[in-house]
This record gives structure tokens, C-alpha cells and sequence, in this order.
């Protein structure tokens, strides 16, 4: 009596694609349900599941199996042990391709997991790389990130992320890609950051893809650095060590290996590009003004710039020409961190952009009053009578210069967006920002006569000049430039 396996071949491929292979990815959930899994059958022994229909002869199963385990797509919400669950060595070899999301717990292992898939050539990594990035610079170090917009110096933070040395333990896969999150209600969400380490430096390594070098010219000797013109050479010095985006001063050990990855990754340390400036006596005294001269530095807290510049002697400190400090008062034994750190920016002769970052300190001062029928008081709105701000009026030559509160920028935004911009009522909330972020305008504005030698005495000595309807005037007078 002929059977299922005397149908012709491609009879038989049809059967095995339309009841094997499916539209949407096989999750953990679909995966057990096609494979029959129970807990009771697997209390009882069996540990390794397949369809029922690869369980009808070991024939059937040699040629349906790579229609179930090679042309689906498997999805992994959490673990990879998920897609490798229930699975027997031989199916394993067949899946191909694999979504996974970045697991928040066991990272390393989940990744190293899916070694156990040889065949694999196509592997989607969900991410929120920007979230994982924010959450290693502030991992163990007692500090809070304060932007979203991570320079590429902070986005090589990735590389100490949990669970990056598994994924580096992979062999060669064809295809990798990192793709968005998506939340519960389908929504995608993160993804990673364009042009950032786990597309232009993760996802290469992972397909095996090497950078390839010119042949290397026979015959030619090589010749002596300093033998160069000074103005070549400090061209490949700035080249060397100018740095895309801005510069986040840190004591922390440069490394590119995570703090769990002992089992994994030895944690070479990679060289500093400072490095250079130990080479010799004669390229230091060249070379190690141009770092500090070519890059933005960008301190999280105003201890960050004071130990920056206790660390430098005079001569790099010279060199610096931009800095933006992120205001953080710390008051302890009555004295102000602040007003002791702006004291000393003196010290950068060099200096010709600074700017002063608040994280809402002025726009908190927009207080509504207990019984002032629901207006709103800006008796403290006063930017000169901050703690530090006095200290950057006796700055000079300093060609751009300010003082921006970001959280008073959003309100700003806001308030430019209502039909009655800008004639709103006296009193309201939205009147007293935009007075705020004109008291700010020209309290920068006096910042940067101040530059010139012409200080306005009267908006640092008058503590209520902001509440005029009128400020002081910011004319140039022969008698009060220095």
C-alpha cells in the first residue's frame, strides 16, 4: 500500500514548506507549541522536542527538518537560550537565522549561547545602544548623565556593556545587524546609534570583516619623523589627536572589556592617543600643547573641571581654548565649590569659548507665590547673584561666552508655540519665562563686555535689577573700561 513517502518529491517539499515554515518569526511560545513541548513529557525524560511530523520516520525527518529549522526565523524576547532550548545537536546546525534582544540580565552567557547554532549566517540584535551607554557611564561611579546626545569619546562605553564579550566569542556570521527595540505594544523604540560602535565597529567584527591595507612598497626605506617640516609634522600631530566630537576629561582606566568578562576577554587596555607625547623629549614639547588646543572639553560637573585643572601644569592649561562646564554647586565647610572653581579659569590664558550650563537652576527660581492669587514670582531670578558667576566677570578676552539654562530653554520653546506669544497675562507663568530668559540675555550680553574691560558693576553689586522694567544699560563709557 503506497505511503506518504512514495508521493513525488516536490509533492512531498510543498507539504513540508506549507505546514513547517511560517510568515512571522517562531518564538519561545510558537517554537514549544509546534514542537509539542510539555512539561509533563519533559518531567518524564524527553529533553529534546521536534514536529510531529519529523517524528514519523527518520527518513521525513532528514527531509522536512531543514524546512522548519532552516527557513524560519526564530525570536528571542530575553535569552538566547530560548531559540536552542528542547533542540538536538542536529537541528541546531540548521537555523540560520535568529532576532535576539540585548538581555538586561546574563548577557554574556545569552550571547555566548548561540555558539551552539553552526549554521547560523543572519542574526538581528534588538538595542537600545543610547540606553546602554548612558547606563555605563554612570555605572559604579556615583554620577547621572545629562545628555542625550553622547560624544563618540562616550559612546565607546558600549564596550564595557555586560554581555559585549559573549557576543564577541560568536564565529563568523554573513549577516549582523542591530535594529530597534520594540515595546509591548509593538511600538519600536532605541535602536543604535547611527554611525556609532556597534554598527561601524561591533557588526563588522562579528561578520569577520577585516580592514585591508596597501601592500606595503619594496625597496623603499623608511625615514625619520622629525626629519619632516615643523609645519607637516604638526599637521600629523593635529590629525592624531583631534578628537571627533568633544572630550569628557575622566580618570577611569581606558579599557574595552566589561566587567564581567574575565571568562571571556583578557581586557587589553588600548593605547592613548597621548601616547605619542612619550615617544621623545623633542615630540612632547612639540605635540602636547595641540591636544588641549584642538579639542572641546566638556565637564558633567563643576569637580570635574576643578580637578582638571589642578591636574595640568601652566603650559597645557595655557593651551586650552574651549571648555562648557555643566553648573553643579557643592557647598561644605561653608564654602562654594563653584565660586572656588570659576576662580581659577583664570588660569586658562588660552581660553576663547566658555559656556556655563545650567540644569535648571534659574528656571527653578520661577516660583508661584502661596497667596499671590496663582502668579508667579521671579524675585530670585537674579543669574549675577549666583554662586561662581561673579568670578567669570573678571575673565578676559574670552570671544564667546554664556550662560544657558536648558530646562529654561524648553519652557521657552513652549511658550513660543502658544497663539498669545508673547503677550501673555501679568503674572502668569509662561510671561514670567520669557521675562527670565531676557534677565539671562542680558546678563550675557554684560558677560561679554565684560570680555572688553567694560564691566557693569551695577548687575553684579544691584541685587534687583532683574525685577526693573528697565535693565542697566550695557552702553560702552570711557570712565568704566578697565
Amino acid at each position: 500500500m503506497p505511503d506518504f513517502t512514495d508521493l513525488p518529491k516536490a509533492i512531498r517539499q510543498k507539504i513540508y514548506k506549507l505546514h513547517l515554515t511560517y510568515d512571522e518569526p517562531v518564538d519561545a511560545v510558537s517554537h514549544n507549541r509546534n514542537v509539542a513541548y510539555t512539561y509533563a513529557k519533559y518531567a518524564a525524560g524527553q529533553h529534546t522536542f521536534m514536529p510531529p511530523l519529523l517524528a514519523v520516520s527518520s527518513s521525513i525527518e532528514k527531509e522536512a527538518a531543514p524546512y522548519y529549522y532552516r527557513d524560519n526565523v526564530f525570536i528571542t524576547h530575553r535569552y538566547a537560550i530560548d531559540v536552542t532550548t528542547f533542540i538536538q545537536d542536529s537541528h541546531m546546525k540548521m537555523v540560520q537565522s535568529v532576532i535576539m534582544q540585548w538581555p538586561d540580565t546574563n548577557a554574556t552567557g545569552s550571547f555566548a549561547h548561540l555558539k551552539r547554532l553552526k549554521g547560523l549566517k543572519e542574526l538581528r540584535i534588538r538595542v537600545d545602544e543610547l540606553a546602554l551607554v548612558k547606563k555605563q557611564l554612570c555605572r559604579g561611579k556615583a554620577v547621572r548623565f545629562v545628555t542625550d546626545d553622547p560624544s563618540p569619546q562616550q559612546q565607546l562605553a558600549i564596550l564595557q556593556t555586560p554581555g559585549l564579550a559573549g557576543l564577541m566569542t560568536l564565529n563568523k556570521i554573513k549577516d549582523v545587524a542591530f535594529v530597534k527595540m520594540i515595546d509591548g505594544n509593538s511600538r519600536e523604540y532605541g535602536g543604535p546609534i547611527p554611525g556609532g560602535v556597534l554598527e561601524t565597529q561591533i557588526a563588522p567584527k562579528l561578520m569577520g570583516r577585516k580592514l585591508k591595507l596597501p601592500p606595503k612598497p619594496r625597496g623603499k626605506k623608511g625615514f625619520r619623523f622629525l626629519s619632516l617640516s615643523a609645519e607637516l609634522r604638526n599637521h600629523i600631530y593635529e590629525l592624531h589627536l583631534r578628537i571627533p566630537g568633544t572630550v569628557q576629561p575622566s580618570t577611569a582606566e581606558p579599557t574595552s572589556a566589561s566587567k564581567g568578562a574575565s571568562a571571556y576577554n583578557k581586557g587589553n587596555v588600548p593605547e592613548s592617543a597621548l601616547c605619542l607625547l612619550a615617544v621623545n623629549r623633542q615630540i612632547h614639547d612639540e605635540a602636547a600643547g595641540i591636544f588641549y588646543h584642538c579639542n572641546a572639553f566638556v565637564f558633567h560637573y563643576t569637580l570635574h573641571l576643578h580637578g582638571f585643572m589642578l591636574s595640568l601644569g601652566t603650559e597645557r592649561l595655557s593651551a586650552v581654548r574651549d571648555v562648557s562646564v555643566h553648573y553643579h554647586e557643592l557647598v561644605s565647610g561653608g564654602m562654594s565649590l563653584t565660586d572656588m572653581t570659576f576662580n581659577q579659569l583664570h588660569r586658562l590664558t588660552g581660553l576663547r569659548r566658555l559656556e556655563i550650563i545650567l540644569r535648571g537652576d534659574l528656571s527653578r527660581k520661577i516660583v508661584r507665590q502661596r497667596y499671590g492669587g496663582g502668579s508667579y514670582s521671579i524675585k530670585s531670578a537674579n543669574p549675577a547673584q549666583m554662586p561662581g558667576m561673579r568670578r567669570l566677570f573678571d575673565l578676559r578676552n574670552i570671544t564667546d561666552i554664556k550662560v544657558r539654562d536648558e530646562q529654561l530653554e524648553d519652557q521657552v520653546r513652549a511658550a513660543k508655540e502658544k497663539k498669545k506669544y508673547p503677550k501673555f497675562g501679568a503674572g502668569t507663568e509662561n510671561a514670567r519665562v520669557v521675562t527670565v530668559d531676557k534677565i539671562l540675555q542680558h546678563f550675557n550680553a554684560a558677560l561679554a563686555q565684560a570680555q572688553l574691560g567694560n564691566v557693569k558693576y551695577k548687575i553684579l553689586d544691584d541685587e534687583k535689577w532683574h525685577l526693573a522694567k528697565v535693565f542697566p544699560s550695557l552702553d560702552v563709557e570711557e570712565s568704566e573700561v578697565e
